[in-house]
């Protein structure tokens, strides 16, 4: 199987370059496309039964904010002649917007970076990885 769409995934604001460079080098081989997903915890409303405009408010400055720190990758992918797109999801769990947005399109691998996390989200991130290994139609690539 030749990786043709490839989705880079960021489960924490702490993105590493490492994670888009292994990407990049499969993306350069096979000649595919990128797209780098970052799925982020969604915060509940600070009404538990609706949101309010802060709510929203916030929501997008957090993806807005998200998005213009992966406006590099997207520049060093042009450098190589690659399509890298950018995707910022907001969902609880975060699991649940990743394998939305990948059984969804026509995906052939993703790419999960292994991070150095704080003992109460490396729990977290077990459940996730756990999730996608169940779940995903696609193979995965897990980095350490």
């Amino acid at each position: 199987m030749i990786p043709k769409n490839i989705v880079i995934v960021f489960v924490t604001e702490n993105i590493k370059k490492r994670t888009f460079d292994y990407g990049l080098d499969f993306a350069k081989k096979f000649d595919s496309k990128i797209t780098i997903l970052q799925s982020l915890y969604r915060q509940p409303p600070k009404f538990a039964f609706f949101e309010t405009k802060g709510d929203e408010k916030r929501r997008e400055r957090q993806k807005k904010s998200c998005l213009k720190s992966l406006e590099n990758f997207v520049k060093m992918g042009e450098k190589f002649d690659i399509s890298v797109k950018t995707k910022v999801v907001l969902s609880d769990p975060i699991s649940k917007g990743i394998i939305s947005y990948v059984n969804g399109k026509d995906i052939d691998l993703v790419i999960l970076d292994s991070l150095k996390l704080k003992s109460f989200e490396e729990v977290f991130f077990g459940n996730i990885v756990s999730e996608l290994h169940k779940n995903l139609k696609c193979p995965i690539l897990l980095l350490n």
